[in-house]
């Protein structure tokens, strides 16, 4: 991987503040020099996905022994990463287990860390660019709920303005005095929408 594709991808998890997990071995983020490579990454994957899989599926060692890299994230995606995007319970990686330890056990600690946050997160069984693709597209997911809270909450202020402020203007109606008349339209006119927002308390 050239220089320019390692800061490229160094630069978008930086400016979006995705987890540095999902980055390259060459990344600049890593502390060790013993960061491991993806080809590390997707053995270990490999040979400890196929363990689960043997754990809890009705498959045997021998009908996984020809699958291909392909196969194995097939299986990952569906069989092992639920609905939310994370490793099901049945599936997670404990690192107290010994034949966890024995395949990790060579890795730095940060290199650990990452094999961890990439499987237990959907991440496994993917190069760089497909992590943090997967990243940017949770993440817009993840904002567009915000989003779209924010418009409805908005939408609900802008609709008690408007009731208040057509009671205030019904009212102007109703009495007789110039001046009430005009304190009442002046005051429905500078509603702030800002007033009518509500806050965590008030949800």
């Amino acid at each position: 991987m050239d220089k320019n594709t390692i800061k490229k991808y160094d630069e978008i998890v930086e400016h979006w503040k995705l987890n540095t997990k999902i980055l390259t071995n060459y990344s600049k983020f890593w502390k060790s020099t013993r960061f491991q490579s993806d080809t590390w990454f997707e053995a270990k994957e490999q040979f400890l996905l196929k363990n689960l899989m043997r754990q809890n599926t009705e498959l045997t060692f021998g009908e996984m022994r020809r699958w291909s890299f392909d196969d194995h994230k097939r299986h990952y995606a569906e069989r092992a990463v639920g609905s939310d995007g994370k490793v099901i319970e049945s599936f997670a990686i404990d690192i107290n287990n010994n034949t966890v330890r024995t395949e990790l056990g060579s890795a730095s600690e940060e290199c650990v860390e990452a094999f961890l946050y990439r499987w237990n997160n959907g991440y496994a069984f993917m190069d760089v660019q497909e992590r943090v693709d997967l990243a940017l597209t949770r993440l817009l997911s993840e904002q567009g709920v915000v989003i779209r809270k924010g418009l409805e909450v908005m939408q609900r202020a802008e609709a008690a303005r408007e009731e208040v402020r057509g009671a205030l203007l019904d009212a102007a109606e109703k009495v007789s005095a110039h001046v009430s008349v005009s304190k009442l339209k002046n005051l429905a006119d500078t509603l702030g929408l800002s007033d009518f927002i509500e806050t965590e308390e008030g949800n």
